[in-house]
């Protein structure tokens, strides 16, 4: 029997009716005191009980082995690209990395019902969504990867928008090799990693087509992609990226550590420049950290969904700071009421009364859902704003995409002295400011940027002049030595390697595009510890 303090409830995505940075750095937040669990969660069939077996663990097991895997993490980050997926076996309750490592299984699983079809799309008009999509998409085609359930691969929204694999592409899809060599066989459009054999098929309901889970990931791609002007259903947020179908949760919407952290590997491995998790769990999970900093080293952004508790408790992945946490605001343009919250939250973007794409064994081709809601559906609007930013600004860091868009989001009672709050975040998705901003050159007459240390990541941090900053700046010191970044990931990894990590200031972040008339240096170990270099 599961007890309530070993069941993990994940996130979700819930059906509900509208009612009621990027923090640079998010706060270390106190673990919620008790652990409800959901109706939902306590009716999780035996049968992925038995697999990940957490009734099962020993108090003896679950120390050492969290113990191991935190000494583990602080090991790891310092060289986050590894593939530790690799050779990596899952043992019942617990994964055994190649070199010796052990990590606790946390189990994921989505919830979701939906409603009758509606193309009620409220979202269009408050994020100027006309006016993106007229924008001309820019020089090059990016990936955004999806882990969740299985996918609708027929379905006519994405008709040419799945993500190939080129190495097992063509005549090589079938042949029954690992042409890529990757340890896959005929991946060549994504990969299902929630069943133990060789399935290079994300295709949802090939187990259970009744199952619970089956229609989750179609919901999710549709909110991000469906096609527009295509002629058919509706139009999601991005009509231009690739999608990359990867399936971490089974038929009946349950997954775990090990399926969603391969599925990242993966992601990672294919050159996804985004990432999309609408997945949680209420606990940490350190094998599923570990596999977000390696995503992040090769060029990847992870965003994730704050959860459907409606409380302070932001779920994981989401609640670590180098991924972007996303609530859900309702169709009134307010908190939903089930959005979760706190001091890791980033923004809000629609997630309720939401229509879309869905997938059953009687329609698998054009089928739809509607008045859907669920953090789970404003974690793709995001990620495919995200998918649009990279392909206007192929050469900006990615904290200076970020940082745009939270700049460019709807402030609302934020002030410079207060740029964001736990229940709003930096502020509420506004998509035509935003990727406005990101696809024309801004030339101030003058700009003060920040200077004189060694800056990890982008050196465009600089003195906000009339917008509300969003990028918190860092100090990082060591003996004789003060360095700065604007990026939460540079300044995890920093820490991990013995800096001292200090919060500096909110900041504003340009772009490469940006064409300054004059730009002045501050000098900030001058101005701030009145430190100058002697002669």
């Amino acid at each position: 029997m599961i007890t309530k303090t070993q069941k993990i409830t994940a996130l979700l995505c819930v059906l509900a009716l509208a009612a009621n940075p990027l923090a640079a750095i998010k706060p270390t937040q106190p673990a919620p005191a008790q652990n409800p669990i959901t109706a939902e969660a306590k009716k999780a069939p035996d049968h992925n009980q038995a697999a990940a077996k957490p009734g099962n663990t020993k108090p003896a097991i679950k120390q050492g082995g969290i113990a191991q895997a935190d000494s583990a993490l602080t090991s790891q980050l310092a060289n986050p690209a590894i593939n530790l997926s690799e050779g990596a076996v899952k043992k019942e309750n617990r994964i055994l990395t190649k070199n010796g490592q052990v990590y606790p299984i946390r189990q994921y699983k989505t919830l979701l019902n939906p409603n009758d079809p509606s193309a009620n799309q409220w979202w269009v008009a408050p994020n100027g969504m006309n006016a993106v999509w007229d924008i001309p998409f820019g020089p090059r085609q990016t990936k955004i990867a999806i882990i969740d359930t299985g996918f609708a691969l027929a379905h006519q929204e994405f008709t040419g928008r799945w993500a190939i694999n080129a190495g097992e592409s063509g005549s090589l899809s079938s042949n029954g090799l690992d042409d890529d060599g990757n340890g896959l066989v005929d991946d060549w459009r994504g990969w299902d990693f929630s069943t133990s054999g060789n399935d290079n098929s994300a295709q949802a309901g090939e187990t259970n087509p009744n199952g619970s889970g089956t229609t989750h990931g179609t919901m999710v791609a549709g909110v991000l992609g469906a096609t527009g002007n295509n002629g058919v259903g509706l139009a999601g947020v991005n009509w231009y990226s690739s999608i990359l179908p990867i399936q971490a949760l089974d038929d009946d919407g349950y997954g775990d550590t090990f399926t969603v952290g391969e599925a990242i590997y993966y992601a990672a491995d294919q050159g996804a420049d985004v990432i999309s998790i609408s997945l949680g769990t209420e606990f940490e999970d350190s094998y599923l950290r570990l596999a977000i900093q390696y995503a992040m080293s090769k060029g990847s952004i992870v965003v994730a969904a704050a959860g459907n508790d409606g409380c302070n408790c932001i779920s994981y992945p989401a609640n670590y700071p180098e991924v972007i946490a996303v609530g859900a605001v309702d169709s009134t343009n307010n908190l939903a009421s089930f959005s979760s919250y706190g001091t890791r939250l980033d923004l809000l973007a629609p997630g309720a009364n939401i229509a879309t794409s869905t997938w059953s064994a009687g329609n698998p081709a054009a089928n739809y859902a509607g008045n859907v809601a669920g953090t789970s559906f404003s974690t793709p609007f995001v990620a495919g704003l995200l998918g649009l930013a990279r392909s206007y600004q192929p050469d900006a860091a990615w904290e200076e995409i970020v940082g745009t868009m939270l700049e460019n989001s709807d402030r609302r009672a934020l002030t410079a002295a207060s740029p964001r709050s736990n229940t709003l975040g930096f502020g509420v998705s506004r998509a035509n400011t935003m990727l406005g901003r990101l696809s024309t050159s801004s030339q101030p007459i003058i700009r003060y940027q920040f200077g004189g240390g060694y800056v990890f990541g982008s050196t465009r941090t600089y003195q906000c002049d009339g917008t509300l900053p969003a990028s918190m700046f860092f100090e990082l010191s060591r003996p004789n030595q003060i360095n700065y970044t604007a990026s939460p990931y540079e300044n995890y990894k920093a820490v991990q390697q013995g800096w001292i990590s200090r919060e500096a200031f909110y900041s504003c972040i340009g772009l490469p595009t940006d064409l300054p008339n004059s730009l002045r240096v501050i000098n900030l170990p001058a101005e701030t510890k009145n430190i100058y270099l002697k002669p």
